[in-house]
């Protein structure tokens, strides 16, 4: 199956275009084709999903700092040293 960060964001997709579904397709080695499809899940989006969206904007709006949670130091440092606020 597709790697969490994937499916969150096709989740994302889903929610915004209400589809019931969505398929994710890759390329492995640049030629293995794979495929996944990727059902709706509603208690994600609305108990997980929409309520952070929800906060990040209100962090964003309110000028709170926002720091990326669970990325590795070197993403985050150049996040920061390219957006100090």
């Amino acid at each position: 199956g597709a790697p969490g960060y994937i499916r969150a964001q096709v989740q994302h997709e889903m929610a915004t275009m209400g589809w019931p579904h969505a398929y994710v397709l890759v390329l492995l080695r640049g030629y293995q084709f794979r495929w996944a499809k990727i059902e709706r899940d509603e208690r994600f989006i609305h108990e997980i999903m929409l309520p952070a969206e929800a906060d990040f904007w209100r962090r964003l709006h309110a000028g709170d700092p926002i720091e990326p949670k669970g990325a590795p130091d070197r993403e985050f440092e150049a996040l920061r040293a390219r957006f100090p606020r």
